[in-house]
């Protein structure tokens, strides 16, 4: 079957996810002034081609497309089990799938092991109307048995927009859903009770480039992103914010101080991971190629736009720490930072992220290049099956990771209009290491944190389970300054306890947020190890000790 490219480009349709073609020497983004090509992505007008003779269905990937679009015998099409490659030593295995979740998009884990799935609508419907329908929801799905496969599932919350992203904190759940980012808290029954507006004004057009997240600092602020669609918010503490541009996004979780971190040019940023130090790094997906962006406070990033207009500029915009060509995109979207050893220490401290377009999950080493990062990446998952988009990616308790796959029903704004599989409903799946040895209490439920006290809670700042150490710190924050003075000494004394320990009690005392908090804090400047993280939670916005 033929079809048409923009600008009269011939292209041979092989499967709506699928082109071979010969074409002419263009970037995939160009200017086009034809108004038959225009498609507006906030007023920036783009079109997309092919570069020179690239043929995107091969071999496998070929086959795997032809097999997607074979008969079942019931004149539907028939939608394979998706193959991954992962390195020797790794299996795949499929987690959740029809009927307890469909068209998963993003997910996050809660403290006892749930995990909370935003699921898309379905359909490709113009922004106004899938605000008109409200049919995006949140899942929650449950292990009962403890096989490492979920086996319940309830709607957590729903008449939502479009929600794109999860993120569990302190007993509420956090998502992005157009035209807010909103916190539901949870009834003890799995559903949503409380629901809240925490900010309100964000504009989308229904093709996913606008709000996701929320993301969790190590500094206990909510971090998110925002597309290029303008946004006109009034925060809760009354201040009025307007703009067009890209922005990466910040507040107290409970929606007040809103900050722009940064922003740009770019037109959709995603999912933001941190590192050991509390820099934040970031997905960006289209612009003048994707890209993994360094985030920092005050930085301004391509591409250029008049947008651009709306930032200070004190010097040239700044690069990206890994770039992707923008003839072939491989749709950056999820983002973590891999913290356990279950996948071998090779990965511990490196970051997996999702090729959406490509089909694969990749691993991250960051390398310190000046006062940034230059990052090397390696393939980790690969899949030929077109109909799998896999989303985000996340690690789990006992060190697994589990990656989401969309499926293949969403193709709003997509290059050349391919047809939607509305049949490919998309699954959870998990990746582990086959000879791993069992974690004891992976999510430490015995310990029953809450109950501990100071000095216990202290104890457990480097303990060898990652969520274990994420609630001390958070328990450590909700002492206030009761537990302040006993954190200062774990920085006053670096010999007596580890770099782990001693980070993780500059970001409890960034929790507590007080005085005497703040300048416990100054502790880790004298400290080569804890400097970076601690001087970036003292400074301000313009620059002056907090």
């Amino acid at each position: 079957m033929a079809a048409r490219a923009p600008c009269g480009r011939t292209l041979v349709l092989l499967d709506s996810s699928c082109y071979v073609g010969v074409v002419l020497p263009t970037p995939l983004f160009e200017p086009c002034s034809r108004s038959s090509c225009h498609r507006d992505r906030g007023n920036h007008v783009m079109r997309r081609t092919l570069p020179t003779l690239i043929v995107l269905a091969v071999s496998t990937g070929l086959f795997a497309a032809m097999a997607a679009t074979a008969a079942d015998g019931k004149g539907k099409p028939s939608i394979p089990q998706p193959d991954f490659q992962v390195p020797a030593g790794f299996v795949v295995e499929k987690v959740a799938g029809p009927p307890l979740v469909r068209y998963p998009l993003f997910a996050a884990f809660d403290d006892r092991g749930r995990l909370f799935v935003a699921e898309g609508t379905g359909t490709n419907l113009p922004g106004e109307e899938l605000a008109r329908r409200r049919l995006g929801r949140i899942l929650v799905l449950e292990d009962t048995d403890g096989d490492g496969r979920f086996d319940t599932s309830k709607v957590f919350a729903d008449q939502l927009v479009f929600p794109q992203g999860a993120l569990w904190h302190d007993g509420a759940l956090y998502t992005a859903s157009h035209p807010s980012w909103w916190r539901f808290e949870d009834t003890g029954a799995g559903q949503a009770g409380r629901r809240e507006e925490l900010l309100r004004g964000f504009k989308f057009n229904g093709n996913g480039c606008d709000i996701h997240g929320p993301f969790l600092g190590p500094d206990g602020r909510l971090y998110w992103t925002d597309g290029r669609h303008g946004y006109q918010v009034t925060t809760r503490d009354g201040q009025r914010l307007e703009g067009f541009a890209s922005r990466i996004w910040r507040s107290k979780t409970d929606g007040t101080q809103v900050e722009r971190l940064c922003g740009g040019g770019f037109d959709n940023p995603i999912e933001i991971a941190f590192t050991p130090e509390g820099e934040a790094i970031g997905t960006m997906d289209q612009g003048t190629g994707d890209a993994l962006l360094h985030y920092v406070e005050g930085a301004v990033y391509p591409m250029e736009h008049p947008c651009l207009q709306e930032f200070v500029m004190t010097g040239p915009l700044l690069g990206a720490i890994r770039q992707y060509t923008s003839e072939l995109p491989p749709a950056v979207c999820g983002l973590t930072r891999y913290r356990s050893t279950h996948l071998g220490r090779a990965y511990q401290d490196t970051y997996f992220g999702t090729h959406y377009l490509l089909h694969r999950i990749v691993q991250y080493t960051l390398v310190r290049e000046g006062s940034s990062y230059r990052a090397i990446e390696k393939e980790f998952l690969t899949s030929s099956n077109h109909d799998v988009r896999i989303t985000d990616v996340l690690e789990d308790a006992d060190g697994s990771l589990l990656f989401i796959d969309m499926g293949s029903w969403f193709t709003y704004g997509f290059l050349g209009n391919p047809l939607p599989k509305p049949d490919a409903l998309g699954a959870v799946y998990r990746i582990r290491r086959s000879d791993a040895p069992a974690i004891a209490d992976p999510w430490g439920k015995s310990l029953r944190l809450a109950q501990r006290s100071v000095g216990e809670l202290l104890s457990l700042l480097d303990d060898p389970r990652p969520k274990v150490r994420d609630q001390a710190i958070l328990y450590l924050g909700k002492r206030g300054n009761e537990a302040v003075a006993p954190l200062a000494q774990v920085l006053r004394a670096p010999s007596l306890r580890s770099v782990e320990a001693r980070r993780n009690a500059i970001w409890a005392l960034c929790r507590i947020g007080t005085e005497s908090a703040h300048a416990a804090l100054c502790l880790g400047l004298r400290d080569p190890d804890m400097r970076r993280a601690a001087s970036g939670q003292l400074l301000d916005d313009a620059g002056q000790v907090r």
